[in-house]
């Protein structure tokens, strides 16, 4: 991959949702650029809707999730999906001060969704789409002294999937774990944490088989710095990454995998412990080695990549924001080959 091209969109109140030229012109997009369109979402009746992540496994079916704050002030879970025409909110499990923060769809009939819940001080969060309905599923729970989320999830077939998360014990001291879930069983793994990283943090996962996962994110003692661990169907292992010249502190948000031995991660770096103003980072797996690969940034702004998705091993479409006070806008990057 020789680099990313970038690309404007538009910034929305409440939640938003971005379309490519043909699914925007179908859906009567409201604004656009070229290449992509803002389509009408609805949103909760209180309009602080959110959305996170998103998964489609074919062009007409979508599914969106993120959170919504309730006139209680506490926050519950949202998703929407879309039917090739329109975005519709979805009847969701009645929880309170819930929140998810990725979804994976590997079919229509079938999405799973992972969070977190406030519930006994902090606890891993999973919901089950059937292609009718939300329910929730048991998670499992590592009994952290400071709580646990779920943070990412990547399915290869319905019921086949992979997510990852965080604990924290103490203040400031932070861990990463991974669960396998086969049907309604889950099975714990453990992740490297090596002693001495005060702060293990996992963002995304993806995997192209059950027994082949990639998850980026970031540890840190002083400045946070790129994580990357490869599963192979066994154990976990950390990977070794590169950092930009110059750079300080860095972290990976998102990551794409076409095949074994091609993965794309994003993120950011930064030449100081602030990590502001930050610069958008991503590098590419070749089943050897992480390499670090050029892209664009904006004049005068902070630029973060926090998503990435990948149809081939250098066909990607990466999204995140970029800032300069007083305001932000979405920043949309693309592969050229």
């Amino acid at each position: 991959m020789r680099g990313l091209i970038r690309h404007a969109a538009l910034v929305a109140g409440a939640a938003l949702v971005l379309l490519g030229p043909a699914a925007g012109a179908a859906a009567g997009a409201s604004a656009s650029v070229p290449g992509w369109s803002v389509t009408p979402s609805p949103n909760p009746v209180i309009p602080t809707g959110q959305l996170f992540w998103v998964s489609c496994p074919a062009a007409n079916s979508c599914m969106a999730v993120g959170n919504y704050v309730e006139p209680s002030g506490v926050s519950a879970t949202l998703a929407e999906r879309w039917n090739g025409t329109s975005w519709a909110i979805q009847a969701m499990p009645a929880l309170n001060d819930v929140s998810l923060a990725g979804v994976s769809c590997p079919a229509p009939a079938f999405c799973l969704a992972v969070g977190s819940q406030a519930k006994g001080g902090g606890t891993p969060l999973a919901e089950v789409w059937n292609g009718k309905s939300w329910s929730q599923l048991t998670a499992p729970n590592p009994h952290a002294e400071n709580g646990s989320a779920f943070t990412s999830v990547a399915c290869v077939a319905a019921g086949k999937c992979e997510v990852t998360g965080d604990f924290d014990y103490a203040d400031v001291a932070q861990s990463v774990f991974a669960y396998a879930l086969n049907g309604t069983s889950w099975t714990a793994q453990k992740q490297v944490n090596p002693v001495g990283q005060e702060i293990n943090s996992d963002a995304g996962v993806s995997c192209t088989s059950t027994s082949t996962c990639t998850s980026v994110g970031s540890w840190t003692n002083t400045g946070a710095l790129s994580l990357a661990e490869r599963w192979n169907g066994t154990s976990w292992s950390r990977q070794a990454v590169p950092h930009p010249p110059k750079s300080v502190t860095g972290s990976l948000a998102g990551v794409s995998c076409t095949a074994a031995a091609a993965c794309t991660a994003v993120g950011e770096s930064a030449t100081n412990l602030n990590a502001f103003p930050s610069t958008t980072m991503a590098m590419t797996w070749n089943g050897t080695s992480w390499q670090l690969a050029a892209t664009p940034n904006r004049a005068g702004t902070s630029d973060v990549l926090s998503g990435v998705s990948c149809t081939t091993p250098t066909t990607c479409v990466a999204v995140g924001s970029s800032f300069k006070s007083p305001t932000g806008a979405t920043l949309v990057e693309v592969t050229s080959g």
